[in-house]
C-alpha cells in the first residue's frame, strides 16, 4: 500500500462540557509520516447548548499501510469526566461508533491503518488504495455527550506531470554529454531509460552520452506516489551523426626526375580513419603506406589517397596527386647524341665543295685548266723578257 503523504492540516474543534461549554481548538499542521492527532476541548459550565459544532481539516490527507489517526480528547480540571463518541464514515457508511467515557483530564484514541482496514472488511468493504480523510464533524448528541465524525473516502490522486525543453536532438558523434533538463509536476522519481545504448546512454540525473552514431530514444518516467498518479511518459528522440573528415596534403602536383629520391606526400587529416594510398601506374612510380613515393621510370602516375569511415568519423573525400616522372639521358648517349651533332655540321659547311665520287671529271678539268693557265703566263713572261 503506498504511503501517507498528505495529511489533515488544521482541526477545530467545539465540544461540550459537563456543565456548559467554550468553543476553541488550536492550529495543528503535521508532516508525512506522523501521528495525525486532533485535540478537544471540554471546558465551562454552561447547560442546554442543542446547536451542533464542526470540524474542519485539509482533503488533501491520505492515509496508507503502516500510518495512524489519533485523536487526543482533552477537557478543563473542574474535577468531572467528560463523555464523548467517535464516528468513521466511509461515503456515507457508519463503519464504527465507540463510546469514549471518562475523560478527564484528557484520553487519546488511535486508530491504525489495519484497524481501520478491519472496519472495512467487517463492513463488507474493500478499503480504498487511496484513503482519503475528508472533512470532520463535531455533533452534539446531548449536553454531555459530543459526537466526532471522521469521514472517509476514496480519494484520488493528484495530476502529475513531465516537463522537457525539446523531444528531438541532432548531435555528432564528438559532441560532449548534455543533460535532457526534465522538470516535474509532483513528487515521484524521475526514470531515464535508453532503447539503444549503442547510440546514446542515459544515467540517473538525466545527463545523455553520445556513443556512436545512429537514433536512441529516451523515454523519462514517473511512477505513482501516495498523492500523485503516474505521469505520462516523455520520449526524447537524439539522432547522432558520424563526425566529418578531412584529407589534407601541401601539393597536388609534382614534377620530378627519373634520378630523384623517394619523397613523403605529406598527408595531415581530421579525423580517426586510416589513410590509404594507391598508384595507378607502378612503372612511373610506387607509393607505400606512410605516403613514401618511389620513382620507378619516366612518365605520369596518379596517387589516389582515401580515408575510410569508423565509428565515430564519416568517411573523407579522396584526394589525387598527379606526378608527372622525365627521364635523365645517361653519358653515352650523350656522347653519341654530340658526335651526330658535329658530322651534322661538317656536312654542313662542306656543301658546296664538290665531292670525290661522281665529280671526278670536274676535278680533271678544273686541274687541266690550272696547267693551261699556268703554261700561258710562262710564255708571257719569257716574251716580255726577250723584249727587253
Amino acid at each position: 500500500m503506498k504511503e501517507f503523504k498528505r495529511i489533515l492540516a488544521t482541526i477545530i474543534a467545539t465540544v461540550l462540557a459537563v456543565s456548559g461549554m467554550a468553543i476553541y481548538a488550536p492550529a495543528m499542521v503535521y508532516a508525512a509520516g506522523t501521528t495525525y492527532t486532533a485535540t478537544y476541548y471540554f471546558e465551562g459550565n454552561a447547560r442546554g447548548l442543542t446547536d451542533n459544532g464542526s470540524l474542519s481539516g485539509d482533503t488533501d490527507f491520505v492515509m496508507t499501510d503502516g500510518d495512524s489517526i489519533s485523536l487526543n480528547l482533552t477537557k478543563n480540571n473542574n474535577g468531572v469526566s467528560a463523555n464523548c463518541y467517535v464516528r468513521y464514515m466511509y461515503e456515507g457508511q457508519e463503519l464504527e461508533l465507540s463510546r469514549i467515557t471518562g475523560v478527564n483530564p484528557s484520553q487519546t484514541v488511535t486508530k491504525s491503518y489495519s484497524e481501520l482496514s478491519s472496519m472495512f472488511t467487517a463492513k463488507n468493504i474493500t478499503i480504498p488504495e487511496n484513503l482519503g480523510v475528508s472533512y470532520g464533524e463535531v455533533e452534539i448528541v446531548n449536553t454531555y455527550n459530543p459526537r466526532i465524525t471522521i469521514k472517509f473516502s476514496n480519494k484520488d490522486p493528484l495530476a502529475s506531470e513531465i516537463a522537457v525543453p525539446e523531444t528531438t536532438y541532432t548531435k555528432l558523434t564528438t559532441d560532449a554529454a548534455f543533460n535532457l533538463d526534465a522538470t516535474r509536476t509532483g513528487d515521484g522519481t524521475l526514470t531515464y531509460e535508453s532503447d539503444n545504448t549503442s547510440v546514446a546512454t542515459v544515467n540517473a540525473d538525466g545527463n545523455v552520452t553520445i556513443v556512436g552514431a545512429g537514433t536512441s530514444n529516451i523515454t523519462i518516467s514517473m511512477a505513482a506516489t501516495d498523492t500523485y498518479a503516474a505521469a505520462e511518459s516523455k520520449i526524447v528522440k537524439i539522432t547522432v551523426d558520424k563526425t566529418s573528415s578531412e584529407i589534407t596534403v601541401p601539393a597536388t602536383t609534382y614534377t620530378k626526375l627519373t634520378t630523384d629520391e623517394t619523397f613523403n606526400l605529406g598527408v595531415t587529416r581530421t579525423g580517426d580513419g586510416k589513410l590509404t594510398y594507391e598508384s595507378d601506374n607502378t612503372s612511373v612510380a610506387t607509393v607505400n603506406a606512410d605516403g613514401n613515393v618511389t620513382i620507378v621510370g619516366a612518365g605520369t602516375v596518379n596517387i589516389t589517397i582515401s580515408m575510410a569511415a569508423t565509428d565515430t568519423y564519416a568517411a573523407a573525400e579522396s584526394k589525387k596527386i598527379s606526378i608527372t616522372v622525365s627521364a635523365v639521358e645517361s653519358t653515352k648517349e650523350a656522347e653519341s647524341s654530340s658526335t651526330s651533332a658535329s658530322a651534322s655540321d661538317s656536312t654542313s659547311k662542306t656543301s658546296d665543295t664538290p665531292a670525290t665520287g661522281d665529280d671526278t671529271h670536274v676535278w680533271i678539268f678544273l686541274m687541266l685548266a690550272l696547267v693551261s693557265l699556268l703554261g700561258l703566263v710562262g710564255i708571257r713572261c719569257r716574251r716580255y723578257g726577250t723584249k727587253s
